[in-house]
């Protein structure tokens, strides 16, 4: 026994010395990588082209689907997952020998990085990465893939690595695109399959748990809802909403109370928001024909400081705050508005994406333990709209791409970053969001 004992030791010892060298080995002091790319006007727009063309494939009944990307969108992804992930820095370079894909990702500790690079090459037998390297680790293309499947399997579901990296078939590069053909697996796409992505990002997001919760929300909200014209504002119905919250709450923990508090956002926003949120916050049950109706005149002209489009800005960022993080929603917010300053559009308009972070601000404190879910609720059941988004006045509007350039450069700019700045201000004056921005 004693002799065990020690061969325990021995060996627990031994792997706290190996993972203790890995990680080591895997921190430098600077970042490999340095964002070329930023989100702007013209990125925005490949973005939107890579995207709906994925979309479209993805939509196909063909079994076999054919991806394609440029290099200019792979630069336009660059640019977007670093807006929405300020810590992560990349740069993905094709070729016809394949695409060499470098990472940087900043830790919250004393400045360090972990660097990351690997080279994913032609093939016709599935995907194939020549090796990857991780700081001064560097290990094999097919020792990474088997151990993402292992992490994969074990952490989300089983099976489910093996059969993602097996929906490549195969991988061809010219000197500016990649193409993947893809075969998918029916049962990851069923929306309702036990094993299918969508059943298994909602559970990985806590929204499977809260469906029934939701649901009872939503058909009060549609119940409810009946009673106010068209062109209501927004602030009396979420009133109604947080009135039947706190009536309630009266009897619940904290815990439970900002649960009910996410369940009614969540009705909130599968009310105002696009049908096919119910892929990601769960399915609803269906409400009567005239409940129907009424929504639908109501999604189109309820309004926000009496306009409707700030009333869908901040309704849609709430949702992408619940489905992400701040940083992400906000990028999200911009890419919409880089999309508006193309041709065609509207133009960049700084009070939209003042709605933006409001709702991504109140989304935040709806879900933050370290905030007092009942004041939250209380506040929300008696709010106006003044106290909901501060006053637009004096934000620039309708700029298009040339304007934006010539007025702010970039995101990066001084310029872009005071604008932004004078928002965040005008969000931080009101009370409801101030405890979102930890003071």
């Amino acid at each position: 026994m004693r002799t065990f004992f020690k061969f325990f030791i021995g060996l627990t010892f031994f792997i706290v010395l190996i993972v203790a060298g890995a990680i080591y080995l895997a921190i430098d002091d600077h970042a490999q990588t340095s964002q070329q790319h930023m989100l702007a006007p013209d990125s925005a727009l490949h973005s939107k082209k890579a995207l709906a063309h994925l979309y479209q494939q993805l939509s196909s009944n063909q079994p076999e689907k054919q991806i394609t990307l440029s290099q200019q969108e792979m630069h336009a992804f660059s640019a977007l997952a670093n807006r929405a992930f300020p810590a992560l820095t990349s740069e993905v370079l094709l070729s016809e020998r394949g695409a060499y894909i470098a990472l940087s990702y900043l830790l919250p500790l004393h400045e360090k990085y972990i660097n990351a690079t690997l080279r994913v090459l032609p093939s016709d037998n599935g995907l194939e990465i020549s090796h990857v390297s991780i700081g001064d680790v560097r290990v094999s293309g097919k020792f990474a893939i088997s151990i993402a499947q292992w992490f994969v399997n074990e952490l989300v579901q089983p099976e489910l690595g093996d059969k993602l990296v097996s929906v490549i078939n195969d991988v061809s590069f010219t000197e500016s695109t990649v193409i993947l053909n893809a075969i998918l697996d029916d049962n990851l796409l069923k929306k309702d399959n036990q094993s299918g992505l969508l059943v298994i990002i909602r559970e990985y997001l806590g929204f499977s748990a809260q469906s029934n919760l939701a649901n009872s929300y939503y058909q009060f909200l549609a119940t409810e809802a009946m009673r106010y014209p068209k062109g209501s504002d927004l602030a009396s119905i979420i009133n109604v909403l947080f009135s039947e919250v706190k009536r309630k709450a009266q009897h619940l923990m904290p815990e439970q109370i900002r649960a009910h508090n996410k369940a009614a956002t969540v009705a909130l926003v599968n009310y105002f928001g696009d049908n096919r949120f119910q892929l990601l916050f769960g399915k609803l049950s269906p409400i009567s024909r005239v409940n129907t109706v009424k929504r639908r005149v109501l999604k189109s002209s309820v309004s926000l400081q009496q306009r409707v489009d700030l009333q869908k800005h901040f309704i849609y960022s709430m949702a992408l705050q619940l489905l992400s993080n701040e940083q992400a929603s906000d990028a999200i917010g911009e890419f919409k508005e880089f999309l508006d300053a193309n041709i065609g559009g509207s133009g960049f308009s700084f009070a939209d994406l003042l709605a933006d972070r409001a709702g991504t601000r109140l989304a935040m404190l709806i879900t933050n333990p370290n905030v007092a879910s009942l004041k939250v609720t209380e506040q929300l059941a008696v709010v106006t709209e003044q106290q909901l988004l501060p006053s637009i006045k004096g934000l620039a509007e309708g700029l298009h791409a040339e304007e934006f350039t010539q007025e702010y450069k970039h995101i990066r700019s001084k310029d872009y970053q005071n604008a932004v700045s004078k928002i965040d201000e005008r969000l931080k004056g009101l009370a409801l969001y101030q405890p979102s921005f930890g003071e």
